[in-house]
């Protein structure tokens, strides 16, 4: 009963979706960072 959280197939997707949202974020911010004209873009108020 240990290890009955790592089989339990909605943590295991809630997990997956947490690394596929963590990778995106990631390469989203690189991107940003990559084009400067573009970086100063934000949702006027």
């Amino acid at each position: 009963m240990n290890r009955f959280w790592i089989t339990n197939p909605l943590v295991f997707y809630s997990l997956g979706g947490l690394l596929v949202a963590y990778v995106l974020y990631t390469m989203i911010v690189r991107r940003k960072g990559e084009r400067p004209g573009h970086a100063g873009r934000e949702p006027e108020l």
